[in-house]
């Protein structure tokens, strides 16, 4: 399952570079493509935690809500850094940097919505 949503989210990052590229030149589409980018290292840490989780042993409640919480901060760290370092340190333009990790995340949201409720047919 997630190897498909990876590669549908890469296309939906690559279109909206693409688009960048061709109506705003070459520096939008690089920072919207970082911004897919980042997007696509947040799912598959996402990725390789549920992995994890699932190959562990069972866990109390008190051990799984720590790996939860803990998950959601490396996540929510990653991400800060990476879009921190792209507008920062690389001066990558804001508005496609954003909007390409917008359209990454978006990307995961909806085609695992979509997936969730095929299988549920």
């Amino acid at each position: 399952m997630w190897r498909s949503v990876i590669i549908k989210q890469s296309i939906l990052v690559s279109a909206c570079a693409a688009i960048f590229f061709a109506f705003r030149g070459a520096e939008s589409g690089l920072a919207a493509l970082y911004g897919g980018a980042t997007a696509l290292l947040n799912v598959q840490l996402l990725s390789w935690r549920r992995r994890q989780s699932q190959d562990a042993r069972a866990m109390d409640a008190r051990s799984s809500l720590r790996a939860l919480y803990r998950s959601a901060l490396e996540r929510f760290a990653l991400v800060a850094v990476l879009l921190g370092t792209g507008m920062g340190l690389l001066s990558l333009q804001p508005l496609p940097l954003l909007v390409g990790f917008m359209v990454g995340q978006a990307a995961v949201l909806f085609l695992w919505t979509e997936q969730e409720q095929g299988g549920r047919s």
